[in-house]
């Protein structure tokens, strides 16, 4: 997109987290009924140092547009990126057993404890517990 806005304001977004964070967002840029853009972009986990990278934008959008992305009707891909597969690698040795053990006490599973603790990488407790408690609703809890 080689574009110069009058505006640039985001007006929301949604993420869905996988291998990183997958954001789609509404930005108005310009007065009018169709003045927003969706921009669909990848935000990879830390530890691999890549830049975010904007995957797909939509032009000539509203506010209440859903987002699409080629894809009609649906307002949230389920597009997921694979981790590399490491042989003898489980996310168990990837994170402190002891924040686990922490987070368990709290009442939480096994699984749900490694897998905030990997998703936070390195944040520890507190914001494993803070990914925690922005996922309790999520049909894959």
């Amino acid at each position: 997109m080689d574009k110069q806005f009058e505006k640039f304001k985001v007006i929301g977004y949604t993420s869905q987290v996988v291998a990183g964070t997958i954001f789609q967002v509404k930005i108005r840029v310009s007065e009018g009924e169709q003045g927003c853009i969706h921009i669909r972009l990848l935000r990879s986990l830390p530890h691999t140092g890549n830049e975010p990278e904007i995957l797909a934008w939509e032009t000539d959008r509203t506010e209440q547009s859903p987002f699409t992305f080629g894809q009609s009707d649906v307002e949230m891909s389920q597009e997921t990126v694979e981790l590399p597969k490491q042989e003898g690698m489980s996310i168990s040795s990837m994170v402190n057993q002891q924040e686990v053990t922490m987070l368990k006490d709290m009442g939480f599973s096994q699984n749900v404890a490694e897998k905030a603790l990997f998703l936070v990488q390195g944040g520890g407790v507190p914001k494993a517990m803070e990914w925690i408690e922005a996922h309790l609703d999520d049909p894959d809890f």
